[in-house]
């Protein structure tokens, strides 16, 4: 059974399943219509016998001797027992006597062919004694004599006192009905053939179709797999980051369930390929969320995190916002280029991830950054802040600053309960904050004009 498909394994247990069935169906039926068509024949051999004796007289049955077998009484017995048989499908139809002691003998038969003499023993069966004691009865299982094996019914013969004086046999084949067993188990037989013929072609046609419509639904998963794979290829050259393959075929699916086209192997292998895109998904949604330049938390993400803040605004007790800006990063892509504008942002968010924790910060515009920050007083803050503007100039000193001077405005506001309605009315505070300190550092250089104090001036005349 291990080697057998698991359409095999499902065949051969239908087709027992359907086997043991119908034998049972075919057992209570045999046993049923057996014993019905037994009732039928005792009935019908009864009323014989019943009427029979009913019309024997009993005086006269009861003084008949071998001496009276050319008299009128023994010939009127005799007639009217040829009478039923001549008249009906019984085998035979006599009269015997109960002789005491369970033997009992031929008084009258009409045969006409090896009649049983008058005094020969019968049969002894326990319907016939029952029948000598007065009541009539049948066999309920065949008997064998010199004659054949037969079904009797037997009627007691009263005179006028109520005393048996002879007992009406009839005698019905048993071959007969052993013939009609026969057929009837054949025809049970051939029942259950067809049956079990008819129900495992329905079950082949039902596999046929269900592995088509299987193998259809493979050819689908082929397909969606292969959309998957470009979708992470696209995704892989967005974030020029690896997310790696969708590495199942759907194929080799197929191949590793020997073409076994039922639901069990399409679970298995929708399984493994929802196992494959979930662990693919949990990936594409952290770069989904992630800026593809600097690595941290993108514009979706803050946007995220700040609904989850308004939603639950009445449960916070302390958080938050610092707001920065690259001063003149338009300026600098102008006179350097965006390759090197790329490189001032990624520089900003490696200065912000070391002092304040990628986890906390978010860039939300194309040199703006902003920070929300959970327990953690707004003094600690500042100091963070004077930790970043130490860290700035060690960066604005190194060799490869010497084109610009990186300058970050900053800004900062805390939330307070019961004054503070939604995340925007802190970050509105944090604005502000970044926008003066921006000003003032416009206002120290000299030059209001936005976007060129932060390029040095010898850097912006060669340009020119």
């Amino acid at each position: 059974m291990k080697k057998l498909n698991q359409s095999a394994k499902f065949l051969i247990g239908i087709t027992i399943m359907l086997l043991t069935v119908n034998i049972t169906l075919g057992t209570v039926l045999f046993k049923q219509s057996s014993s019905a068509l037994l009732s039928i024949i005792q009935k019908r051999m009864l009323d014989v016998s019943n009427i029979a004796a009913s019309i024997i007289d009993g005086n006269v049955l009861e003084k008949i001797t071998t001496a009276d077998i050319n008299k009128e009484e023994y010939q009127t017995v005799l007639n009217t027992l040829k009478h039923f048989k001549n008249n009906s499908e019984l085998s035979y139809i006599y009269c015997v006597r109960d002789n005491g002691d369970k033997k009992f003998t031929f008084i009258v038969d009409p045969s006409e062919e090896d009649p049983g003499e008058f005094g020969s023993p019968v049969v002894y069966t326990d319907a016939l004694y029952k029948a000598s004691l007065g009541t009539p009865a049948a066999d309920q299982i065949p008997y064998e004599d010199n004659w054949g094996i037969f079904y009797s019914a037997y009627s007691p013969v009263f005179n006028s006192t109520g005393k048996v004086t002879g007992i009406v046999v009839v005698d019905f084949d048993a071959e007969w009905y052993n013939n009609q067993l026969l057929n009837l188990i054949l025809t049970i037989v051939i029942t259950i053939i067809i049956s079990i013929l008819a129900g495992f072609s329905m079950i082949l046609l039902f596999i046929n179709i269900n592995r088509k419509r299987i193998r259809n639904v493979y050819e689908q998963l082929e397909i969606l797999t292969s959309n998957v794979k470009g979708i992470l290829y696209e995704i892989d050259k967005v974030y020029e980051k690896k997310i790696g393959y969708l590495n199942i075929g759907i194929r080799d699916a197929f191949k590793s369930v020997k073409h076994d086209y039922t639901l069990r192997a399409l679970k298995s292998t929708v399984q493994a390929l929802s196992c494959k895109l979930g662990e693919k998904l949990d990936l594409v949604q952290q770069y989904t969320k992630i800026d593809g330049l600097t690595s941290l938390k993108n514009k979706a993400s803050y946007l995220e995190r700040i609904t989850e803040i308004d939603n639950n605004i009445d449960e916070y007790t302390n958080f938050s916002v610092a707001e920065f800006d690259i001063c003149g990063l338009k300026k600098i892509n102008d006179i350097y280029g965006h390759q090197y504008g790329d490189m001032i942002i990624v520089d900003t968010a490696n200065l912000l991830r070391h002092v304040f924790g990628a986890d906390n910060v978010y860039r939300f515009g194309s040199d703006e950054f902003i920070g929300i920050f959970n327990d953690i007083s707004e003094q600690e803050l500042r100091e963070l802040f004077v930790t970043f503007e130490e860290n700035l100039t060690t960066l604005n000193n190194m060799p490869q600053r010497q084109k610009v001077h990186l300058y970050i405005s900053k800004g900062l506001a805390t939330f307070y309960n019961g004054k503070d309605s939604c995340y925007n009315d802190v970050r509105k505070r944090a604005n502000k904050e970044m926008y003066n300190d921006k000003a003032n550092f416009y206002t120290s250089r000299g030059d209001r004009r936005k976007g060129i104090d932060p390029v040095s001036r010898s850097a912006e005349d060669n340009n020119r």
